[in-house]
């Protein structure tokens, strides 16, 4: 009887939660998709298990008998009742403040600082970021117009400069392009003409596994430049990958330049899963109203249930924007887990208080 009787705020509970892994769904990244998939499927397999294993463990185990506290007056929760007007009043007040607070987060999230503290793979990561050059791929692409483009040594003076002034930006850790190869072979000099760079490409030819591959085509037509950057912020990150991108066009007019890499898209697409996990939230929170008011059959109470579980994400928001915590996926990822928890125990209270409500009218 028991079991039936909370069967529906038991089957509400895990709809809620569920609902909140919902907004998953609607990211437009495949691995996010999935996640939201396999945690709906984990909830609705944990709800069946639970609901079939429920009633067989109550009657092989004893039958659990509350403490004496649960049976005395919360005497705590009177004077907060006593003064509900002041109650909603301020926590709305503070959910204003803490949503204005929302407005400044800051996107300006490492790469790497979400490994575990003291862990291996984060000493390794920052150990390579700080003395072995960077860790952030970048890669600049020039593309001349004929083939041989870059056998002439005014082009490759021009793309030498450009390295040793790249070098000296501060998220630059190192970059390596087609004249430390020639500079090699050529005793620390840049070949004059361009048979003497001819002979060169031919010379790394005869290697098992040229390097040239990695920086040249074979056409001769185009050349790539390898740049590590720094794990610096979100927004000093694209600051310098804009600044070199200028700095190479306006360098070199004439070729079509391509930026690449990580440095060009990790942050683009932590920023744009974060907005994705934060704003489509309130899409769920619209789908779990909707449900709300089908299963209640009154739009007021579905407003009541909503309202109270509002308070939850601006907080959150304002905590975020008030503390200047870096937003990133795994931190944005809170607000579809936050959505769930925070309906369970509210749509189980009014579902409870509605069956008292029809007792005491049926008693009546």
């Amino acid at each position: 009887k028991s079991n039936r009787s909370l069967f529906v705020p038991n089957f509400l509970g895990p709809l809620t939660t569920l609902l909140g892994f919902v907004t998953l769904l609607l990211n437009d990244t495949p691995l996010m998709r999935q996640y939201g998939w396999t945690m709906v499927g984990a909830v609705i397999l944990s709800w069946l298990v639970t609901q079939i294993m429920i009633v067989p463990m109550m009657m092989l185990l004893p039958a659990p008998r509350p403490r004496d506290w649960t049976q005395k007056r919360a005497a705590w929760l009177f004077p907060i009742l006593r003064r509900y007007r002041a109650v909603v009043i301020g926590v709305s007040a503070c959910c204003l403040l803490l949503a204005f607070g929302g407005f400044n987060m800051k996107w300006t999230a490492l790469v790497f600082d979400d490994l575990p503290e003291g862990q291996e793979a984060r000493r390794s990561t920052y150990a390579i970021d700080k003395e072995l050059g960077g860790a952030i791929p970048l890669d600049i692409v020039l593309e001349g117009k004929e083939s041989d483009y870059w056998n002439e040594p005014a082009r490759l003076a021009k793309l030498d400069a450009f390295l040793k002034e790249v070098r000296k930006h501060p998220a630059v850790g190192t970059a390596i392009g087609l004249p430390e190869f020639l500079r090699t072979v050529g005793g620390g000099e840049l070949p004059k003409s361009r048979a003497s760079v001819a002979e060169t490409f031919f010379l790394y030819s005869f290697a098992e596994a040229s390097p040239l591959v990695h920086h040249l085509t074979a056409d001769g037509k185009t050349t790539r430049m390898s740049l590590r950057m720094r794990d610096i912020p979100a927004n000093e990150l694209r600051a310098a990958v804009a600044k070199i991108k200028a700095d190479v066009t306006a360098l070199f007019p004439e070729e079509e330049v391509k930026v690449g890499g990580m440095a060009t898209t990790v942050h683009e697409i932590n920023d744009g899963l974060s907005q994705g996990l934060i704003f489509d939230f309130w899409q769920a929170l619209i789908i779990t109203s909707l449900t709300l008011i089908v299963v209640f059959r009154s739009w007021r109470w579905a407003l009541v249930a909503c309202l109270p579980n509002v308070v939850p994400p601006l907080a959150l928001l304002g905590f975020l924007g008030l503390t200047s915590t870096p937003i990133k996926p795994v931190v944005a990822m809170i607000f579809s887990v936050v959505l769930g928890l925070a309906f369970g125990n509210t749509v189980y209270m009014l579902n409870r208080l509605r069956h008292l409500q029809k007792e005491m009218n049926g008693f009546l």
